[in-house]
This record gives C-alpha cells, structure tokens and sequence, in this order.
C-alpha cells in the first residue's frame, strides 16, 4: 500500500496542517483504516523524517523501516524555492 501526503501528489492541499503532527495523523489514519499490524514503513525523501517519527512512536507495531534519500538538513522554504518547485516540469508532466 502506498500514499501521498496532504499537498503532496494527488492529495488534496489544505491550507494549513503541514507539521510534523499533522502527517504522523495522517499516517495513523491509513495504518489504523487498514487495521495495519506487523507491517514494513518505507519513507522516500521528505517522508524518510515522517516515517523516522512514526516508528519512534510507533516501533512495537511495525516489523522494519527503510528511509530512501533522506536529506541531511531540513529548513524552511524561501518564496523562490516555493516558485521554483510549483512551476517544476519533469518529463513533460507540470508537478
């Protein structure tokens, strides 16, 4: 099973509830939704650091972890980083 946080891929993008809380909710919705027990998390990029949150808190549910290109720093996003990302186009496809 797989999915995409809020904001990210085909979610939705609300306003607000981009912090930590907010997506390791997200994730407990999906684990408990799918009545999820002895499962592997996989976090690829951004979410390598919510899926580190989760089995923190989480590691008596879950059998393993693999974070794919965690990055070494997270910081705030500038206006220009923002613009860059929403006007990114990969493979002729606008992200």
């Amino acid at each position: 099973m797989a999915f995409s946080f809020r904001g990210r891929g085909l979610s939705s993008t609300p306003d607000t509830g981009y912090d930590l809380e907010d997506h390791l909710s997200d994730i407990e919705a999906v684990v408990n939704h799918s009545r999820l027990t002895n499962y592997i998390v996989l976090g690829f990029s951004r979410g390598a650091a919510y899926s580190l949150g989760w089995s923190l808190r989480h590691q008596d549910q879950m059998r393993g972890l693999i974070l794919v290109d965690q990055p070494p720093v997270h910081r705030a996003m500038s206006l220009e980083t923002v613009e860059f990302w929403s006007s990114l186009v990969y493979q002729q496809v606008l992200f």
